[in-house]
């Protein structure tokens, strides 16, 4: 697969010497393979994407090792070697399906927190898409957070299962940033380091249960159409506007893939 071109240099907020962001990182997976995250044509992770336009039916997480995957044939997922800012992406067509896996897992500790903050690098292919999710986790009562496009053309996230409208569809690179506040019992959502809505949501205690999705809703449809860079939680809540750490991980996106 071949190797990230370009890996910017980021001041504070902690950050690794290659520029890449290392504070409270739960999960940070990347299409061009930065720091150890691979894509694999088979569901057990055992054969890389090599070549443009290969399918790809799982990615895996360098941090916690878990391996998101489809284990039907095809996912839907396709390697695209230059996509957004020119760097490779997974790219999806309306079809098929996206890769998930269970948080449950041994390989996912990490994840059971009650305060998160995630970040997706996405391009979607037009102003008015049809329902498909981006990146989320769905556990047994609805979604911890989600995003995705609507049938209408505008864009939506859903925390702890309310549905907050967002705005217009995703037309072109963007860095979508939300953070869940188990304790608290509040959200927030931005778009490009620009708070685009708050309120609100249920508490909880942990993230025990329940499936992170990629691309689609863990094998039951709603398949994404268009691109994904890049896919990373945080433990903690890291806005982009006043906290370093969100702040170096924005710069990161804006610098590598080119994001507002």
């Amino acid at each position: 697969m071949p190797s990230p071109s370009f890996i910017p240099q980021q001041a504070g907020g902690g950050s690794s010497g290659g520029g890449r962001p290392t504070h409270n990182n739960l999960l940070f997976m990347e299409a061009d393979g930065t720091g150890g995250s691979t894509v694999y044509q088979d569901g057990a992770g055992t054969v890389p994407v090599t070549a443009n336009g290969q399918t790809i039916d799982s990615w895996k997480d360098p941090i916690s090792g878990a391996l998101p995957s489809y284990s039907g044939s095809p996912s839907g997922m396709i390697y695209q070697a230059s996509g957004i800012n020119g760097l490779p992406s997974v790219a999806m067509a309306g079809s098929g399906n996206g890769l998930y896996t269970n948080i449950q897992t041994p390989s996912f500790p990490s994840l059971q927190a009650n305060q998160v903050t995630a970040w997706i690098v996405c391009e979607t292919a037009t102003t008015t898409p049809p329902l498909s999710l981006f990146f989320g986790i769905w556990n047994t009562t609805g979604w911890i957070f989600e995003t995705d496009n609507l049938s209408s053309g505008r864009f939506n996230s859903q925390i702890n299962s309310g549905l907050h409208d967002m705005g217009p569809a995703l037309s072109t690179q963007t860095c979508l940033c939300l953070q869940v506040d188990g304790v608290g019992g509040t959200f927030a959502a931005y778009q490009d380091g620009v708070l685009i809505a708050s309120g609100s949501s249920s508490t909880f205690a942990t993230l025990t249960t329940g499936n992170l999705c990629i691309g689609a809703l863990a094998g039951l449809g709603y398949p994404f159409s268009g691109l994904i860079s890049a896919c990373m939680i945080q433990g903690g809540l890291f806005t982009p506007i006043d906290s370093s750490t969100g702040q170096a991980m924005q710069a990161y996106c804006q610098a590598k893939y080119g994001t507002p």
